[in-house]
C-alpha cells in the first residue's frame, strides 16, 4: 500500500505498463531461441513472453519497441528492463548505455471504506466528462479534463484509477476525487 501526498488515502498499484524503444529492427525468431522463451502471441510481428518467472509480460516488437505489462511496481520493470537489455547486448545488438523508460499506463486501486453515492456524484459532476449507466456497468466513470486519466467509482467505496502516466498524476486524481466524495 502507498499513501497519497495528503496521507488521506492508501492505494495499491494494480498494473504498470511501460516501454522502451531500441530504435532498430529485431529478428524475433532468433531472439526467441536465444532467450529460451515461448511466444504466447503466435504472431509473427511481436514476441510475447514472461521472462523466467518474473511477473510482467514482455511484448517485443519487430520494430524495436519493447513493452513491459503487468508489473506491480517500477522496480520490477527496471529489473526486467536491465536484464533484457543485457541479454540483447550479449546477443550482439549494439545499444546505447541509457535507454529511457516511457510509462504508458498506471492502474491503481483503493478503498475509501465507506459507501459512495454514485447517483448523487453523477448529478454533481455533470459538468465533467462522466458516464454512469448501472444497467451496463456498476461504476461511475469520471474522465479528468485535459488528461487521459479515468476514475471508476463503485458504490461500495472501491476506486480504480487508470490512464495515469506518473505517480504524481495518479495521486492527484485520487486526491481530487476523494475531496468530491
Amino acid at each position: 500500500m502507498v499513501k497519497t501526498a495528503d496521507d488521506k488515502l492508501e492505494y495499491t498499484m494494480a498494473s504498470i505498463v511501460a516501454s522502451i524503444n531500441i530504435a532498430q529492427a529485431l529478428d524475433l525468431e532468433k531472439l526467441s531461441d536465444y532467450l529460451s522463451v515461448s511466444n504466447y502471441s503466435g504472431q509473427p510481428h511481436f514476441l510475447a513472453f514472461r521472462y523466467h518467472g518474473l511477473r510482467p509480460t514482455v511484448l517485443m516488437h519487430k520494430s524495436g519497441t519493447i513493452t513491459f505489462a503487468g508489473a506491480k511496481d517500477f522496480s520490477q520493470i527496471n529489473s526486467l528492463k536491465e536484464t533484457l537489455l543485457a541479454k540483447l547486448r550479449s546477443f550482439g545488438i549494439i545499444l546505447p548505455s541509457k535507454i529511457p523508460l516511457k510509462v504508458n499506463n498506471i492502474v491503481a486501486v483503493c478503498n475509501v471504506e465507506k459507501q459512495i453515492d454514485i447517483e448523487g456524484l453523477f448529478t454533481k459532476l455533470r459538468t465533467l466528462k462522466v458516464l454512469y449507466d448501472p444497467e451496463i456497468f456498476p461504476a461511475l466513470f469520471v474522465r479528468k479534463p485535459k488528461s487521459k486519466v479515468v476514475i471508476l467509482l463503485y458504490s461500495n467505496g472501491r476506486i480504480v484509477v487508470t490512464g495515469a502516466k506518473s505517480i504524481p498524476e495518479l495521486t492527484e486524481a485520487l486526491e481530487e476525487i476523494h475531496n468530491l466524495i
